[in-house]
């Protein structure tokens, strides 16, 4: 959606994992260099943990991408099994075409399976992610196989990528075992600020930025909501893109960066200190602040039809005065198309370093006006209590594609014509991968979407958004075509009378 606009040829903060845009920071330099050496090394067990979102997927797959063609892998991404069906996957993975039935005859074919790989002089590494989810009795069943060994010879890698509580597991008694089989292991820290900041610089310039889009202090914000954790940086970021993108803004700045980290935080994660922000005086004087700019851009819209710039940038010179006498920044001009007709719309960007003073007399004169063609606009209106418009996504991806563009502009003009109607954003997802992942991944969809109609002119007030993860599906999720149509965001338009609570 918004790559052409910031000159870009990939999305640079996509969410899934993907070494093309891995950043070589001194932590994932040294994760690297120790994992391959470990298994270069033929180390036996090797042990990577961090805490979600800090890398770990995504440096599988760069070591898997720089091991010689002498080592052979198999890749388990889910290792929630039980036994028999956890060994017919790592065969399958293998690519052993052997259903087995027994753990007794897996090994047995298993054994001679490495002994063959360790004669041609194939290294055999077995990875298991997300190790955090092994049962102690699976995690006993894969110490076994490293048992199998040729005299002084490790026939078997195998190495543990987890979250940090995965070393808990490793510390119960009955795992000791295990435990003291591991020759090597990397715990991955999250960034640093600096780090952060050449992170997010390194993914931009590798998706073809030729010119700065994050502000530092936009930087600064992001660092501060995602704590450094690689996964976190990149949802902020992407969603800060989207939301310049929708304000005609072709950077990121500090305003931009803390609207999107409020709308990305759930309910409980607002600190006490952001709640006195909205309280006493600020709260009421935000309040007084936001009625009139609603009431300012509900008269502009019938005047002048929809307004593409948000905050004062529409509202007519004379009713605004500077202090410090200050200069327009730029004057441009704006074409706007309303049902039948097109206006020209001269406005003014002034510099945010100075105050507004509003002229009252003249404010409560403009707001107290008639529309134009009131009468003609109200009998195009049609009363409606409720509409749905849905949405399509692509498989593991947050970005809408540009054919959807109508629909939503489409409920964004609904939405600009009823100032009394509220909308709820749904976001969906088919029934591949984790449950929590996918609840994730539905959230981030309906905020993009909120985000696009706030940057319509939609009061983020008036649209409510969640995420419902793979509930709810429309349609099968066995087929292809299912899952396409379950991958989907829901806008639902209510009018105030039949509004949900």
């Amino acid at each position: 959606m918004y790559k052409s606009f910031f000159q870009l040829k990939k999305k640079p903060f996509e969410i899934t994992s993907d070494p093309y845009f891995l950043w070589h920071g001194e932590k994932h330099k040294e994760a690297l260099a120790t994992l391959k050496y470990g298994v270069l090394g033929n180390k036996g067990f090797l042990l990577m943990t961090g805490e979600v979102g800090t890398g770990k997927t995504t440096l599988i797959r760069k070591l898997t991408e720089s091991l010689p063609k002498n080592v052979k892998y198999a890749y388990i991404e889910n290792p929630d099994f039980e036994p028999l069906d956890f060994f017919n996957y790592i065969a399958d993975s293998f690519n052993i075409r052997t259903e087995f039935k027994s753990k007794g005859s897996f090994l047995i074919f298993f054994k001679k399976f490495l002994l063959k790989a360790s004669d041609a002089g194939v290294r055999v590494l077995l990875i298991i992610d997300e190790a955090q989810l092994l049962s102690d009795n699976l995690l006993e069943q894969i110490r076994l196989l490293s048992n199998i060994d040729k005299s002084e010879t490790k026939l078997l890698n195998i190495f543990f990528a987890g979250q940090s509580e995965f070393n808990k597991t490793l510390m119960k008694a009955e795992n000791r075992a295990v435990r003291q089989r591991i020759t090597l292991n990397y715990n991955i820290e999250p960034f640093d600020y600096q780090e952060t900041k050449e992170y997010i610089n390194y993914r931009l310039k590798t998706a073809g930025a030729v010119k700065k889009i994050f502000m530092d202090d936009a930087v600064k914000k992001i660092y501060s909501f995602s704590k450094g954790y690689p996964r976190k940086i990149n949802i902020i970021c992407d969603h800060c893109l989207l939301s310049a993108y929708v304000k005609g803004r072709t950077y990121v700045d500090k305003k931009t960066a803390d609207e999107c980290s409020k709308e990305l935080k759930l309910p409980n994660e607002i600190t006490i200190k952001e709640k006195k922000r909205f309280g006493g005086k600020t709260f009421a004087s935000a309040a007084v602040f936001l009625f009139i700019t609603i009431s300012i851009y509900s008269i502009h819209f019938y005047h002048n039809g929809p307004v593409i710039k948000s905050g004062l940038n529409f509202l007519p010179e004379k009713f605004i005065t500077l202090k410090n006498n200050a200069e327009p920044v730029k004057s441009y001009n704006i074409e706007n198309k309303g049902p039948g007709k097109k206006n020209d719309i001269n406005q003014r960007r002034f510099s945010d370093s100075y105050t507004y003073n509003f002229n009252m007399p003249e404010l409560k004169n403009f707001l107290n006006q008639k529309p134009l063609n009131e009468e003609n606009k109200t009998a195009e209106k049609t009363d409606f209590n409720y509409k749905k418009i849905i949405l399509q996504f692509m498989n593991n991806k947050n970005e809408l594609d540009f054919t959807q563009t109508e629909k939503i502009n489409k409920a964004a003009e609904l939405l600009n014509m009823y100032p009394d109607a509220a909308a709820v954003v749904t976001g969906y997802t088919d029934s591949a991968g984790y449950p929590e992942y996918n609840k994730k991944l539905s959230e981030f969809r309906a905020n993009v979407i909120k985000s696009y109609l706030s940057g319509k002119g939609i009061n983020p007030n008036r649209i409510k958004a969640k995420g419902l993860g793979e509930n709810n599906p429309v349609a099968n999720n066995s087929t292809a075509k299912g899952k396409k149509a379950n991958r989907r965001v829901e806008i639902e338009i209510y009018q105030k009378a039949s509004s949900p609570e």
